[in-house]
């Protein structure tokens, strides 16, 4: 009868205490659900309650290039401008090594185009970054620009079957700035952004 009662007791604190754990147990739960529903709310309280819109970004964009383009005209020492260079032509897609022409025209500020003398114009690649630097040559230490990369404008005029000898995603930003530009400090340049130049093309 002594043993009996013995075990009853213990099988009672046996009991007593595995209902201790499971209570335990559930009160941690509790706690740390409470904690990450704490977290939780903190980080939706954290939350943008604005989407930038896209036309803010545009404009961030736009400034960006603003910056560039400022950037390489100081590079040059233009300023004070009275006439410009365009591009008369949409450019296609640039392969590396396949050749392609430029159609450009020099106008005065009206737009009218300048026929009076014949003017040096060039091609220069820059990287696309916040500070542009020029590129002179390919990660072979090759010239980055082949063909006809000077020729005399009066009106309108072609570079002919310029080549570039580098895929832009060897550079920062995987991109290029390519411009077009007389020594006269007054002829304001022509800058082509976000110029890709993808792998040679295999043809079928």
């Amino acid at each position: 009868m002594q043993e009996l009662e013995e075990f009853l007791e213990k099988q009672k604190d046996l009991n007593i205490k595995m209902l201790t754990d499971i209570l335990q147990t559930q009160s941690l739960i509790q706690h740390n659900l409470s904690i990450g529903l704490d977290s939780l709310k903190k980080c939706v309280e954290n939350l943008p309650t604005k989407i930038v819109p896209k036309q803010g970004l545009q404009s961030r964009i736009t400034i960006h290039r603003q910056n560039q383009h400022q950037f390489i005209l100081s590079q040059l020492s233009h300023k004070n401008f009275i006439s410009y260079l365009n591009l008369e032509e949409e450019i296609k897609e640039i392969y590396r090594d396949r050749m392609f022409n430029l159609s450009v025209s020099l106008r005065d500020m009206n737009g009218d185009l300048i026929q009076d003398e014949d003017c040096p114009i060039f091609l220069r690649i820059y990287t696309s970054e916040k500070f542009p630097k020029e590129v002179d040559s390919n990660i072979r230490g090759k010239p980055i620009l082949k063909g006809q990369t000077k020729i005399l404008i009066r009106g309108k005029a072609e570079f002919q079957r310029i080549s570039i000898t580098e895929v832009s995603s060897h550079f920062p930003s995987g991109k290029f700035l390519l411009v077009i530009f007389s020594e006269k400090f007054y002829i304001k340049p022509f800058i082509i952004d976000n110029l890709i130049v993808k792998a040679k093309k295999l043809l079928k």
